[in-house]
């Protein structure tokens, strides 16, 4: 009888002998869960299906717009300057140097087919557009 170890290394089993090692896969499809068991999304570790669904999150999908916007570049300045009380100088100025700006959108709604989480693209244009005065 062989002598037992007093702690096995990682895929040895006590006795020496190789155990089965196992994956992480039960502990992923665990994770990948909410209280309830209820699944959350397709791949563990990338959050929920809903967690970005309308909000920009300046990935690019939505281009290329007709009339020239850099539309997730807007949408990165728009949100910047939503966060403070009014309009910082240093982002109207990046705002201002873009070709084309949210008042140049024709409100085709192309990218809002392209956009896969659902931004309502169109209305955050005209928005932005209002806030920016241009």
């Amino acid at each position: 009888m062989p002598a037992l170890l007093p702690h096995a290394p990682r895929g040895l089993q006590r006795d020496g002998r190789l155990g089965k090692r196992r994956s992480g896969t039960r502990r992923a499809r665990i994770r990948n869960r909410n209280a309830r068991g209820t699944r959350l999304c397709e791949h563990p570790g990338r959050g929920p299906k809903h967690s970005y669904y309308g909000q920009c999150t300046y990935c690019g999908h939505c281009a290329p717009c007709v009339a020239g916007i850099d539309i997730a570049q807007v949408n990165k300045y728009a949100d910047l300057a939503a966060m403070q009380d009014e309009v910082p100088a240093s982002v109207r100025e990046h705002y201002r140097a873009l070709g084309a700006t949210a008042g140049d959108c024709i409100g085709c709604r192309q990218c809002e087919d392209r956009c896969p989480f659902g931004v309502p693209i169109a209305q955050k244009m005209g928005a932005t557009a209002e806030l920016f005065g241009f």
